[in-house]
């Protein structure tokens, strides 16, 4: 494989993570995408860092972009994004990693009686803003 076609995998497998960031973000947004510039350059900022951002720090991510949100939503989320993480959220990494060591807490239910998760008000939203700093993604 030439260089030139490495490098047109390489953009063709972006391309591809950006449309999927752009769709779930149109989801989150309701639709209003187009009128929302910010959104436009942090899902352009975080599908040029995916592959640097680890799971636990892309669901605490999330969680910063949208609170409330049950295990299953994270993972769709992720997954959408572009970042393989099923075994990841399998495993008991979700509960030891961030529910225990105190960044994400239950916040109620959902529609489907799921439990959902926010950041916690001191260490949560702390690491999230550290995360949006250190990935450049405000």
């Amino acid at each position: 494989m030439s260089n030139n076609d490495t490098l047109e995998k390489k953009i063709l497998d972006l391309e591809k993570r950006v449309s999927k960031i752009e769709k779930l973000i149109k989801k989150i947004s309701g639709g209003n995408l187009s009128n929302n510039k910010a959104l436009g350059a942090f899902e352009t900022k975080l599908a040029e860092k995916l592959d640097d951002i680890g799971t636990q720090e892309l669901v605490i991510i999330c969680l910063k972009l949208k609170q409330k949100q049950s295990k299953s939503q994270l993972q769709d989320t992720i997954k959408n994004w572009g970042k393989p993480s099923s075994s990841w959220f399998k495993s008991n990494n979700f509960k030891a990693r961030l529910k225990d060591k105190g960044f994400i807490m239950k916040d109620g239910k959902n529609e489907n009686d799921e439990d959902v998760f926010s950041l916690t008000q001191v260490k949560g939203v702390k690491t999230a803003n550290e995360l949006f700093e250190k990935y450049e993604l405000s």
